[in-house]
């Protein structure tokens, strides 16, 4: 019997286009395989295991994307240290991650420190030899090797030593069931100190500060697909104490950066400025700790620019997390506010001496922080309602969706001779016209 020929995707359709694509060696997707299969580092609480909704309002997502490049941008002692290791202790408890902190600014943290972030300091792998800004990217490139498999060691082209590059057929976990983590604090500071104290309209032609971030954009150029290719998500911290200015365009006047973040913002997802105060109890005035205060300036994941928010850190428990989504939610950005638009009505969030009370949670008067922050998690129809009206990406909730039905049997293209596009299904609404369309 005669084998029967197998019929491919018609011609002159995307399906049919990718087929051959693929065939010729030209590796692709449309938008929405791109994306599906993103993974998020679903933020949580490493002391209470409580989601964070503080921090996915934050950046506009369930978590920071793995596999992306992350920017934190302040000045000395604005606690990016600490937001890293927030960050490595909810992905060791939520996921398994492996985490590596290379500290090129000092001695770093003892161990007890580190854990009072709610991180095993066990689970924290911290390099010795991160002096230069050739050792700190032969460290990273090992440490992927080391866990996903494939070539690790140094690169010729930054100037390492080619001798220690290999291949590792052994790896810990080439099937990236656990996210990989790693901070960089600071990149910044891998640049000469006395070389980047001037003024200078070009930072490309001074010596010290143009080799930098050279260096950086030829490390990303050659790296970054791999990194989101291994879930491998990095962490690199940036300082503003850096006196050079970018060169004036037709329309800005020049600005004021620092070294690092210069050649980060060409491959970073989530960009953050920090800043910090101290915090202090309310009646007592009492020092609690220090509030740090937080920005977003780039998000690439979705709606998360310029939105603000506070994370307390105490004096000697790492962060609390309950207060700092307690604060969020009773605050001016809170969902429940007036005028917010998720709930409708007036008056439904108060917070006094006696607790707080919170109408879509129902009668109920909170009496502590705790309290208030468990009742909202636990009501899976108040928080899906929040995370949808704040557009948090991640959860599969209808927003991330609305627009797919606009394309659903649409047909926007008018051929040769053609009046009017229409769509084949005229009962149902088919998406724009093709004159609305700009077809």
């Amino acid at each position: 019997m005669a084998k029967q020929k197998l019929e491919g995707p018609a011609k002159g359709t995307m399906a049919s286009l990718l087929a051959r694509m693929r065939d010729e060696g030209l590796v692709a997707s449309t938008g929405e395989e791109y994306s599906k299969d993103w993974r998020y580092l679903t933020f949580m609480d490493p002391k209470t295991g409580l989601p964070s909704i503080a921090h996915e309002y934050l950046v506009g997502a369930a978590g920071f994307r793995a596999g992306t490049v992350n920017q934190l941008r302040g000045l000395a002692a604005t606690g990016k240290s600490s937001l890293c290791m927030l960050e490595y202790a909810s992905a060791v408890r939520n996921g398994g991650a492996f985490c590596a902190h290379l500290e090129t600014e000092g001695s770093g943290m003892k161990s007890s420190r580190i854990a009072e972030f709610g991180l095993d300091p066990n689970q924290l792998v911290i390099p010795e030899d991160t002096n230069s800004f050739e050792n700190v990217v032969e460290f990273v490139d090992t440490f992927r090797c080391l866990i996903r498999g494939g070539l690790g060691g140094s690169v010729g082209e930054l100037g390492r030593r080619s001798a220690t590059k290999f291949k590792m057929d052994d790896a810990e976990d080439p099937e990236c069931t656990k996210p990989i983590l790693i901070g960089i604090d600071s990149l910044s500071n891998l640049a000469k100190d006395d070389d980047t104290r001037d003024d200078v309209s070009d930072m490309t032609k001074a010596k010290q500060p143009g080799w930098l971030p050279r260096q950086i954009k030829s490390w990303f150029r050659a790296k970054a697909k791999q990194y989101e290719k291994d879930l491998l998500t990095m962490f690199l911290t940036s300082q503003e104490t850096v006196k050079i200015a970018t060169g004036a365009s037709s329309f800005l006047p020049p600005e004021k950066t620092s070294v690092a973040g210069d050649a980060i913002k060409f491959f970073d997802s989530i960009a953050i400025d920090m800043a910090i105060k101290d915090w202090k109890d309310d009646k007592t005035k009492a020092r609690l700790g220090r509030e740090m205060m937080l920005q977003t300036f780039k998000n690439k994941l979705g709606f998360g620019v310029g939105r603000k928010v506070s994370f307390f850190l105490t004096n000697h428990d790492g962060f609390d997390m309950i207060h700092t989504d307690a604060e969020f939610l009773t605050g001016k950005a809170s969902p429940f506010a007036d005028g917010a638009g998720i709930f409708k009505g007036t008056g439904l969030i108060k917070k006094d001496g006696w607790g707080i009370t919170c109408k879509p949670l129902g009668d109920k008067k909170f009496r502590t922080e705790e309290e208030f922050v468990r009742a909202f998690y636990d009501n899976k129809e108040v928080l899906d309602t929040v995370r949808n009206g704040l557009r948090i990406e991640g959860y599969g909730l209808p927003h991330e969706s609305m627009y797919k039905s606009c394309f659903d049997d649409a047909h926007f293209w008018v051929g040769p001779g053609g009046d009017e596009a229409e769509a084949e299904n005229s009962e149902t609404d088919a998406g724009p016209t093709a004159e609305e369309a700009g077809v």
